[in-house]
């Protein structure tokens, strides 16, 4: 499977209809290939759980936020992705307009403080600035007409500092959403798995909060029951009332803390345990750890077991 990326800037395209109607203007300047995993050569236990779907398939990675502007506001929205589904797939076969991507790998979609949403507020509801969530219903529902199944980036490891579960659990300490993220009286001495600062000062009281890649994306504490069961809700609501096909799970190598070691941790691979297998057609592009690399993982891949991602 290879992964394309719509490589445009933020808003060029957005502005400008027209470069998302030229084919060799795209295929020169707009796509770039950022890992390919060949799933027919993948080992007998993938192909055993892979759908047809999968094999030799290009996924065209897309920012809504850089791909097509329906509404004149500069910034690319569903509604626009949706009218321009044909450029990607239009559904023939032996059609030599389309680049015949049977897959849309869409970045972070919903509600974020940030232009790149890779730190969530509401993992309910899409971003406001790409439409409603019926919005993303109908493109996904043009998609499926044209062959084209629809992955999504899911942010897990952790939130944005604005998210209400991070405002609750540093402003009550009484409250339910407290164990939610780690929480130190006193600033540890560890840093983060490249150097970094991963201890920050709560601006509420005098103690600190855990975040590995910047103050604004507290860590999720998955040692806490009630943030895995969030999770599975998470990706429940996705699979059944959005219809999404699939996760790109991010930063997956991060999730659990172990013994100090802040990155491909056991800890990762055991964090929700003698889970149900997910549906057979529910996939997950992301990488394991160790890997520097996002490819598609299949169900019975063991990366998938740090989050069991259930139909």
């Amino acid at each position: 499977m290879c992964v394309a990326r719509a490589a445009e800037k933020s808003g060029a395209l957005a502005r400008n209809p027209t470069l998302a109607l030229g084919l060799p203007l795209m295929m020169r300047r707009a796509i770039r290939i950022v890992g390919v995993a060949l799933l027919a050569n993948a080992g007998a236990a993938f192909a055993q759980h892979s759908p047809r779907w999968v094999r030799g398939a290009t996924c065209y990675e897309v920012f809504v936020r850089s791909f097509y502007d329906s509404d004149g506001d500069g910034i690319g929205d569903l509604r626009g992705l949706t009218a321009k589904l044909d450029y990607i797939n239009d559904g023939d076969p032996r059609s030599q307009r389309s680049l015949g991507a049977r897959c849309i790998w869409l970045m972070p979609i919903v509600e974020s403080p940030s232009y790149h949403g890779y730190d969530a507020t509401d993992y309910y509801r899409v971003a406001r600035a790409y439409g409603t969530n019926d919005d993303f219903k109908r493109f996904v529902a043009a998609a499926h007409r044209r062959g084209i199944k629809v992955l999504i980036d899911m942010v897990l490891n952790h939130t944005s500092n604005e998210h209400p579960w991070f405002q609750a659990s540093m402003r009550d300490t009484t409250s339910p959403y407290r164990k939610w993220y780690r929480w130190s009286t006193v600033k540890p001495a560890e840093k983060g798995p490249w150097g970094q600062e991963v201890w920050y000062k709560s601006p509420a009281r005098d103690e600190y909060y855990y975040g590995v890649f910047w103050s604004g994306m507290p860590d999720l504490n998955y040692e806490t029951p009630a943030v895995r069961a969030e999770v599975k809700r998470i990706a429940r609501f996705w699979l059944r009332e959005m219809n999404v096909d699939g996760f790109r799970l991010d930063a997956v190598p991060f999730l659990m803390e172990d013994g100090g070691k802040l990155a491909g941790s056991p800890g990762t691979l055991v964090a929700v345990p003698a889970q149900p297998r997910p549906a057979a057609d529910a996939h997950r592009a992301g990488r394991r750890p160790g890997e520097g690399a996002d490819r598609v993982l299949s169900p019975a891949d063991d990366a998938g077991r740090a989050v069991r991602l259930l139909r």
